[in-house]
């Protein structure tokens, strides 16, 4: 996935944006070690990152006790929702997945689980 580029006027607002909790989790696909991290911000805004590139932006809204996030370019397309259950830990947990608004629950072996950090 090529790295996203971010809007000017994102990186000239930078230091405005503060941080809310910050989530990661790593794993391996094909012998490539892969580490993404979610940072939520505190405008309700959301990034993700792969190594410490940035290659997405969303929007999070917490409902029905999950965080449904709707992402800009997952899997390519426009408006892919995904939903992540609150653990009692505090970690996340993707359990599904919404195209043109038809939620698909992800099987336990596609789910994936991001440690919350800060």
């Amino acid at each position: 996935m090529l790295p996203l580029q971010i809007p000017s006027k994102t990186k000239k607002n930078a230091e405005a944006r503060h941080t809310v909790e910050i989530y990661e989790t790593s794993y391996a696909i094909n012998k490539k070690n892969i580490h993404l991290k979610i940072v939520f911000l505190d405008n309700h805004a959301v990034e993700a990152y792969d190594n410490d590139l940035i290659v997405d932006v969303g929007k999070r809204e917490k409902r029905d006790g999950e965080i449904h996030i709707e992402w800009e370019r997952v899997a390519g397309r426009k408006g892919v929702i995904l939903t992540y259950r609150i653990n009692p830990d505090y970690s996340l947990t993707s359990i599904a997945r919404a195209i043109d608004g038809m939620r698909k629950d992800l099987p336990q072996g596609k789910q994936q689980t991001f440690k919350r950090l800060k």
